[in-house]
């Protein structure tokens, strides 16, 4: 049996994503969803009493769920086949008719999956805005790479003007604070990292693009 060495993320999956990215435990849900791939990574076998395969019902053979929270009810739903895993959806127990026999919603939701495993890989959802408010923030922010290259040209842009006039610092830390050595001196380090950070992640998107063209699916991580 081959090791998990590939992500897809299906379009479907970043659309049901979007639907928790204003939740204050957003980042919680990713880092599970990071965790349930590096499990697989590591051991394509393993299972725990939140990430296991479906057994009950037919219509879903071969889909697993991983629970990525309780409350609110989270669960993200993949596929695996040879060496790659296949990110689908992220729903609820509703989606399959937890405890509701008689009804076709499991069948609807493997149909669902299905088509969008069809549709093929989509690297990035292409985010059109994310919330920071400092340089720093944006050095570890996991959508900042997810973000359309308008975007990221519009957050270039804004760092840019920001080593220039510093007006978000002084806004942020006060006239007096903002002048500073130990506090303008980590801004002024954030903005550069930032900078190249960007040029960086566009340059990726590119050789992603034109790598994805010629072999398809290209091997990625959950990681951010």
């Amino acid at each position: 049996m081959s090791h998990i060495t590939k992500v897809v993320f299906t379009d479907l999956f970043w659309e049901t994503l979007s639907d928790h990215r204003k939740h204050s435990r957003y980042r919680d849900f990713r880092n599970s969803i990071a965790m349930c791939i590096r499990h697989k990574s590591q051991n394509r076998s393993f299972t725990s009493a939140s990430d296991k395969p479906f057994n009950a019902d037919p219509t879903l053979k071969g889909i697993w769920h991983c629970k990525l929270s309780r409350n609110p009810d989270v669960i993200l739903f993949y596929r695996m086949a040879e060496n790659t895993m296949f990110l689908s959806m992220i729903g609820d127990h509703h989606d399959y008719g937890y405890n509701n026999k008689g009804t076709n919603a499991g069948q609807v939701m493997a149909n669902r999956i299905d088509q969008a495993i069809a549709r093929g890989h989509v690297p990035s959802p292409d985010w059109d805005t994310i919330k920071w408010s400092t340089p720093m923030e944006l050095l570890d922010h996991p959508e900042l790479a997810e973000l359309s290259l308008n975007a990221l040209g519009r957050v270039h842009s804004a760092i840019m003007t920001e080593q220039e006039n510093f007006d978000m610092l002084v806004r942020v830390e006060g006239e007096q604070r903002s002048q500073l050595p130990e506090v303008y001196t980590p801004w002024f380090e954030a903005l550069d990292a930032v900078n190249d950070k960007i040029e960086a992640i566009i340059d990726a998107r590119r050789l992603h693009k034109k790598a994805a063209r010629g072999y398809g699916v290209v091997e990625t991580a959950f990681t951010r």
